[in-house]
């Protein structure tokens, strides 16, 4: 996926019409102690159980057969391997002998001037680097030619051929994981009533705003994957009362409960928009998306399964590549632009 991705916006040369590409977080982005996020503390280790490293640099080194521009290291240090226990960024075995252009933290930079002074940094490496900052810039043409022209810039950003693409796109990624011969959903009728819970009409009025500091890391969820009791006996009153439909979010899916047996549908989504979930769920567009892991079934296969290796969850609930579709011969009405 990343070399099609990085050719795209480069071209078939890099120059002032390309978008310069940024690969990260290098080297690995998943095998994270507990499945949580490293850019806070409680996710700062990348753990290899099963001695798997080198399985998770396959895909920067197409990156970098592609032509990547820029590589930048990941925030978690290395558990379990030859390298030592630092920062990817700070890694001496990993970043520092390979290159590194420059270090973040600029609050500290009598720290960088240090490492310059007592030697782990040469100067002739610091020279290396200023050097290639403009070039960048100058292949871009950002410096000799700076002026943009809006009109081009309007018929490229949300140009509305883009815009289906990406729309189609997100129609579909969705992934049909079970079907109780539900979906799709015939049109509703005019004056059908919906039940939004949740949500009320002040919500939009004063909407939620978290403090400046603790609205980053509340974006990435934390913590077990399970649902806990409460949660569970709720899904299953509303499974009960009604036919339901789910749509399960793969940002960072939870493991699946029992209780999903008992809904009508499961649909596994990757941030699309609801727009394209319901074109789906009512026909005006087919799933054709197919799971890209294992989605774990209780906690405790969570908390068994090898961080860095794929493929080793005990009893998934679904499995890798599994994605119903549509019948062949079922009408597809032409969606709507979004």
């Amino acid at each position: 996926m990343i070399v099609p991705y990085i050719e795209g916006f480069h071209g078939n040369v890099f120059g002032h019409h390309s978008v310069a590409t940024v690969t990260k977080h290098f080297p690995c982005g998943g095998p994270v102690g507990n499945g949580e996020d490293s850019h806070s503390s409680y996710g700062k280790t990348a753990t290899y159980p099963g001695n798997n490293f080198c399985h998770h640099l396959a895909p920067f080194k197409s990156a970098i057969a592609a032509g990547a521009r820029i590589m930048i290291p990941y925030y978690s240090r290395p558990i379990g391997t030859k390298y030592e226990e630092v920062g990817f960024g700070f890694n001496k075995g990993i970043i520092l002998n390979a290159g590194v252009d420059q270090f973040d933290g600029e609050h500290v930079a009598e720290m960088l001037v240090d490492l310059v002074w007592n030697s782990p940094v040469s100067e002739e490496h610091i020279d290396t680097s200023v050097r290639r900052f403009p070039r960048e810039k100058l292949l871009l043409r950002l410096s000799d030619n700076p002026f943009i022209d809006p009109d081009a810039a309007e018929r490229s950003v949300g140009d509305g051929y883009f815009v289906q693409l990406g729309a189609e796109a997100q129609r579909r990624s969705c992934t049909l994981l079970t079907n109780n011969d539900t979906v799709p959903l015939r049109r509703a009728q005019w004056g059908s009533k919906f039940h939004i819970n949740g949500f009320n009409r002040t919500y939009m009025e004063a909407p939620p705003a978290f403090p400046h500091s603790g609205a980053f890391k509340k974006s990435f969820a934390s913590g077990s994957l399970a649902f806990d009791e409460g949660e569970k006996t709720r899904q299953a009153k509303i499974y009960a009362a009604v036919s339901t439909i789910v749509d399960m979010s793969m940002k960072r899916p939870g493991a699946v409960p029992d209780g999903f047996a008992q809904a009508a549908a499961v649909i596994a989504t990757y941030g699309s928009s609801a727009d394209a979930l319901l074109d789906v769920v009512f026909g005006l567009a087919k799933p054709e998306g197919r799971l890209p892991f294992d989605p774990p079934r209780p906690m405790a296969a969570v908390e068994a399964q090898f961080e860095a290796v794929p493929f080793d969850t005990e009893d998934p609930a679904f499995w890798f590549g599994d994605g119903l579709r549509y019948p062949r011969n079922y009408p597809r009405i032409r969606p709507r632009m979004l």
